[in-house]
């Protein structure tokens, strides 16, 4: 509920910054690109790494009388998500052997995320002289499925020159670890033609946690460890897009 009421705190405040006057132009558009996104602020532990996905979707662009200024809403389908790696070493040695044998294990754990939201961007957008034009405003994502494929894989070694390996591989659907809705923030910077078509170098900075708090129960001791809420999505989006 918290989170709906911010969402629309954001719109609200977005649209007082219109500028007042009679729309004067629509343009109905169509815009498809690439994603480059990644994971901030992860679950403790893992280290982040850029991937690609790609997004698509429609746009509105509404101009008013004697500016510069216009107001852009699109309806966009667009794939997040998040490559996060974790590494555990762990050394142990045993005296009693002769000579004696130090025991190395390590870990790697590897987590290969896709998030699919339905993002509505609302955007004021300002044309420069010439085919330049930025654009800035807040964003509201809601998560419709996500899935995760996750790869272990765990060695071992030893100074008697034995070792041995084993791997894992699986995906689950990792959505009710998860906030359905993603609020956040757009940069944008356009270069489009008299022609109707365009480029776009966007950034999209979300604002709230991707995942939710909860809590791990170990079965066996029935030790309870809690995890805060955690990650934040990130995304530069490359966009062709064309006005009619």
């Amino acid at each position: 509920m918290i989170t709906l009421k911010a969402a629309g705190i954001m719109v609200l405040m977005f649209f007082g910054m219109i500028p007042k006057g009679d729309a004067q132009e629509l343009h109905f558009g169509l815009k498809a690109g690439m994603n480059l996104y990644y994971l901030l602020n992860p679950q403790v532990g893992f280290s982040t790494s850029v991937a690609e996905s790609f997004h698509g979707g429609a746009i509105l662009n509404i101009g008013f009388d004697s500016s510069n200024f216009s107001i852009q809403p699109e309806v966009l389908f667009s794939i997040n998500g998040a490559e996060l790696s974790h590494y555990i070493y762990a050394t142990y040695s045993n005296s009693a052997a002769n000579p004696p044998i130090t025991h190395t294990t390590s870990i790697h754990t590897n987590y290969s995320m896709n998030f699919n939201y339905l993002q509505l961007p609302i955007l004021m957008k300002y044309h420069f002289a010439g085919a330049f034009s930025v654009t800035v405003g807040p964003y509201i994502g809601y998560l419709m499925s996500a899935k995760n494929d996750t790869s272990i894989f765990t060695s071992f070694k030893d100074t008697a020159k034995s070792a041995s390996s084993v791997s894992f591989s699986g995906s689950m659907n990792p959505i009710e670890t998860m906030n359905k809705l993603d609020i956040g923030g757009a940069l944008g910077l356009n270069c489009e033609f008299s022609s109707g078509l365009g480029f776009e170098f966007r950034y999209y900075y979300g604002l709230t946690k991707t995942f939710k708090a909860h809590n791990f129960v170990d079965p066996s001791t029935g030790l309870i460890t809690a995890q805060p809420a955690y990650g934040n999505n990130n995304n530069i989006a490359v966009s062709l897009f064309y006005l009619f």
